[in-house]
């Protein structure tokens, strides 16, 4: 039997379509405390009222205010590092204004990214599903290069569980995959059946999909040895 081959460029473009098929969730910015995820959950962080949420870590206090601001080295922040040096003098630091957040989805997780005005400290917050009753704030870990600082948090909560909807994108890889399955599927067996065709003839449109790879290439190579030339001309040749 002759095999199926086709061509290379064929193959990566399938690859390059089900990657833009399957791009990364976002959640749209609603406040400095909400965000609209593609499948319609709103995360809103106005829920928890004006608590302040506190994290301990060594000698530090990690206090965090999501939807407003506090007093954190004589100006207003969203997210402020206290250094505790006695039971009454607290060092402050800066980890992120409120009007630097922006929300990121990574894993299916949202994160509240910040920064401090001079944009030497970042500060991210992870939104983490939790079935526990209570909610708790951690401080995860913080890197230091030189001058840049990164600090990471988690806030741990039930009110983060996914609802189980499908997003946007994932509607849209089922249809694209249930489309290209009964495309094969009914041409296959209508090539051999119905035309009795058979190996690489039996799939649909063989001879289109082959062309088009070949079709692709010899565009990228066109262009390529077109841009060069130019670029190598000196000067126009006289017509």
């Amino acid at each position: 039997m002759v095999g199926c081959y086709f061509p290379i460029t064929v193959r990566l473009i399938v690859l390059l379509t089900l990657g833009l098929l399957a791009k990364s969730e976002n959640c749209k910015k609603l406040s400095y405390c909400s965000c609209q995820k593609e499948n319609g959950d709103i995360i809103d962080l106005q829920q928890f009222g004006s608590r302040v949420f506190q994290a301990y870590k060594n000698s530090a206090i990690y206090k965090w205010l999501p939807c407003a601001q506090m007093e954190c080295m004589n100006t207003s922040q969203t997210l402020c590092k206290f250094i505790v040096i006695s039971p009454t003098v607290q060092y402050p630091n800066n980890l992120g204004s409120i009007e630097s957040v922006h929300f990121t989805v990574v894993g299916g997780t949202v994160n509240l990214n910040y920064k401090d005005p001079t944009g030497n400290t970042q500060s991210t917050v992870s939104l983490v599903c939790s079935e526990e009753k209570e909610t708790t704030f951690q401080h995860i870990q913080n890197i230091t290069i030189f001058n840049y600082q990164k600090y990471f948090f988690q806030l741990q909560s039930k009110q983060f569980c996914s609802s189980h909807s499908l997003s946007t994108g994932s509607i849209i890889c089922i249809v694209f995959f249930c489309v290209l399955v009964l495309y094969l599927v009914l041409g296959v067996v209508i090539n051999i059946f119905a035309r009795h065709k058979s190996g690489c003839d039996a799939v649909p449109n063989a001879n289109s999909w082959k062309s088009l790879g070949d079709f692709v290439r010899d565009g990228f190579t066109f262009t390529l040895t077109k841009c060069g030339k130019l670029n190598k001309r000196k000067e126009y040749n006289e017509i």
